[in-house]
């Protein structure tokens, strides 16, 4: 289902789209000619959701995306202060994002970052590490503050472990 139409970056690349999708508006998907992107069944992407990929980003069945994400698999290289950033081409690593993982509004998440199936991702978080599955992460730079579990003393050790 799309509330509007999604924009391209490049028409008639490697985007693959699962079944029972649901698109927001305003929806860009940007992937260079050795990138893909592939979203799984169920996903939904909600308003103003940014995908850019010249690596792969990957997304799970049954995710939930929030209004003004960004997810870019690169970066533009910079270190030479002789030649210009525009010049220096980018750098980056594949994204994969798990099942049933929720990432809420404006979130970014950068290159070589995998989620794991079940994680929550808080507003707003910088996501530059990647975070375990049934993870609950938080701030710029994401930190894991709990895990999703029935039992909530054994979710305070795990996260006492992790940090």
């Amino acid at each position: 289902m799309f509330q509007g139409f999604p924009r391209f970056g490049y028409a008639f690349r490697d985007i693959r789209v699962g079944n029972n999708c649901s698109f927001g508006v305003g929806i860009f998907l940007n992937c260079g000619a050795d990138g893909y992107i592939n979203i799984g069944n169920f996903v939904s992407l909600n308003d103003y959701t940014y995908i850019s990929s010249l690596y792969g980003v990957e997304i799970g069945d049954n995710s939930r995306i929030a209004e003004f994400v960004s997810i870019r698999d690169n970066d533009h290289a910079y270190a030479d202060p002789e030649t210009l950033i525009r010049n220096q081409g980018f750098q980056g690593a594949k994204i994969k994002i798990g099942s049933d993982v929720w990432i809420g509004r404006g979130v970014f998440i950068g290159k070589g970052v995998e989620i794991g199936n079940g994680a929550v991702i808080g507003a707003n978080s910088v996501v530059t590490k990647s975070i375990p599955p049934f993870a609950v992460a938080v701030g710029a730079p994401a930190k894991v503050i709990k895990y999703r579990q029935k039992n909530s003393t054994e979710s305070i050790l795990q996260c006492l472990e992790v940090t």
